[in-house]
């Protein structure tokens, strides 16, 4: 590499690899301002065409011959666009320079990482989780950079079932709703490590000015909260069960938003049911939670469960379903070509748009809290609700949520008396 490489080169602050694109951002600008601002004779003008096409020359052969960082492209892009702007500046055209002091988005190429900063397209989490593992290549062992996308994936996922397609207009009640969507099969030592290295993303993003703001501040959970999601009121859920009733006979969400409402069953365990799931045991319909089928997962071995369906509770029309079942399209998401994480996302949007004054903290994970609280306040003997909800133990079911198998008459039975009609219940 020659003298005038480096020279031209440390002109623009392209010379270190270790620079930030705060940096080589902030020294550009400054580049750019004294090429508009400088006053000239008609000898400098000659003199100074010739200068910017040597440092034209110069870092184009950087840019062909040497291993340069993102960031370091990213200036090369900048530092060309510089120097062509400012000739045409000697020219007397000052409008392209100008563009470039005004905006130094102006200046960065149309590859994928800098085309995220133009403010009028959407900025989704994947694009943005990408561009921060591109510029991390050449300082982390590939193997850390596949653990980071792995569980960027998890967080990908949980923006998506909650809605959150677009960074640039997030809210924190977006964020909180990722944080409970996480929440809903991992313990909360694992979500905050995602939140973790999700907030390391978002952060990097502000300080590259892919995101003006980022609204994770106090997002990681305190110790001994384990959720702050809370539970729907009876009156929420009724509404939400009479929206449901409204819909065909033979839509999923109709089903969907009802079996999440009369089982207590995880969003995700409701979602991925299929045909063969819906069984009958000592004459009680039942819906059978697992892993054996492709595509299926629980959130630990007590998860695995049978929960029955009863007919009436909460206005459930189960002859209904049934029938429904026997038609040519089941009305289950998967009979749709709808996987889990898309019937979760249009879920949660049903339920925003039914219940547009709800809390923030409260998501489709609501409907098992409260059942959960609804035991709780029956005074469900705490080992019929853990074989209800798929918890391990008591406390858990009850302190968080408000290995015995029962039969599925007595789990049924244990339901109807808890959403038994206050007027029967009277008698």
């Amino acid at each position: 590499m020659t003298k005038d490489i480096l020279a031209s080169l440390a002109v623009f602050h392209l010379g270190d690899r270790e620079a930030s694109w705060t940096d080589i951002r902030d020294q550009l600008s400054e580049v750019a301002r004294n090429a508009l601002y400088m006053a000239h004779t008609d000898l400098s003008l000659v003199a100074y065409q010739a200068i910017y096409a040597d440092h034209h020359t110069n870092i184009s052969k950087a840019a062909a011959l040497l291993p340069l960082t993102l960031n370091q492209h990213r200036g090369v892009v900048g530092a060309q666009r510089i120097l062509e702007a400012a000739t045409e500046r000697l020219q007397g055209d000052p409008k392209a320079l100008v563009d470039i002091v005004d905006s130094l988005d102006g200046i960065v190429g149309a590859g994928p990482a800098e085309s995220l900063k133009a403010t009028q397209e959407p900025l989704h989490w994947d694009d943005l989780y990408k561009a921060y593992l591109k510029e991390r290549e050449g300082d982390v062992k590939k193997s850390t950079l596949d653990g980071y996308e792995s569980n960027y994936k998890q967080v990908s996922e949980a923006l998506e079932v909650t809605g959150t397609s677009n960074l640039r207009t997030h809210t924190r009640a977006d964020l909180v709703a990722m944080r409970d969507e996480l929440l809903e099969t991992r313990k909360a030592s694992t979500v905050n490590n995602l939140i973790t290295q999700f907030t390391t993303v978002m952060t990097w993003a502000v300080d590259n000015d892919y995101l003006t703001k980022a609204y994770t501040a106090k997002l990681k959970l305190t110790k001994g909260a384990e959720s702050s999601r809370i539970p729907f009121e009876r009156a929420q859920v009724e509404t939400l069960m009479n929206h449901a009733a409204s819909l065909p006979v033979d839509s999923w969400e109709r089903w969907g938003l009802s079996l999440l409402a009369v089982t207590g069953a995880r969003a995700r365990e409701v979602t991925q049911l299929g045909v063969e799931d819906i069984k009958q045991i000592d004459g009680v319909t039942c819906i059978s939670i697992h892993e054996e089928t492709e595509g299926q997962s629980v959130k630990n071995k007590y998860s695995i469960r049978t929960v029955p369906l009863v007919d009436g509770v909460l206005g459930f029309d189960l002859q209904a379903f049934l029938e429904a079942l026997k038609g040519p399209k089941p009305p289950l998401p998967a009979c749709h070509g709808v996987n889990n994480v898309q019937a979760r996302k249009l879920l949660g949007v049903m339920i925003r748009e039914v219940l547009p004054n709800k809390s923030e903290h409260q998501t489709l994970h609501s409907l098992r809290h409260h059942m959960a609280s609804a035991f709780k306040v029956s005074g469900v003997p705490v080992a019929f609700a853990q074989a209800l909800l798929g918890h391990a133990s008591g406390t858990v079911a009850y302190d968080t949520y408000g290995g015995v198998e029962f039969p599925m008459g007595t789990l049924a039975e244990t339901i109807a008396g808890v959403f038994k009609p206050v007027a029967q219940a009277a008698s």
